[in-house]
């Protein structure tokens, strides 16, 4: 037996410290990256903020078929035979379900667009930012106040706009 310690590590990687360019490519996509995934991950609350005051809005708006669906003897869509197996709604349940929610999946669909899409040039900012050494930029916090403002802004009419449909709703 040897009593040689183990050999070192060999190859590109072995105790070679990253230059600089490649440190900052690392914090680049990192920066990158965690602005996207924090834009993702607000997406979600504001959904279901959304959904639940936009919800009004479509009772309001689909009160016809909604008063139509309590005729419902089968389910007539995939989503409505979803919901009887799966959930365990009743026919009726299941196609009231859908007509409310139909609408409010578009609005939904246009806040997560427009939070994810608004996040892109504060994450191409936060990007360049770390390449340029320079995370005190106006450029970043100017993106960031863009994705703030659009996520929370078209968030904040869908609230206030079934807000006042609740009202109605309650009211009625």
């Amino acid at each position: 037996m040897s009593s040689d310690p183990a050999p070192m590590a060999e190859g590109p990687q072995a105790g070679v410290v990253p230059s600089r360019s490649a440190q900052a490519a690392s914090l680049g996509r990192a920066a990158l990256v965690s602005r996207l995934f924090a834009a993702h991950m607000v997406s979600y609350p504001l959904m279901f903020v959304a959904a639940a005051a936009g919800m009004s809005l479509s009772i309001i708006a689909s009160g016809e078929a909604l008063l139509e669906a309590a005729g419902t003897g089968a389910p007539t869509s995939a989503v409505q035979r979803w919901l009887i197996a799966e959930v365990g709604l009743g026919v009726v349940e299941a196609a009231s379900f859908e007509i409310i929610m139909r609408p409010l999946v578009v609005v939904l669909l246009v806040i997560v667009v427009i939070s994810h899409g608004a996040s892109v040039p504060w994450a191409l900012a936060a990007r360049r930012a770390a390449l340029a050494d320079d995370w005190g930029g106006v450029e970043v916090r100017r993106a960031r106040l863009v994705w703030v403002v659009a996520s929370l802004g078209v968030t904040a009419l869908v609230v206030l706009a079934g807000a006042v449909g609740w009202v109605v709703i309650v009211l009625s």
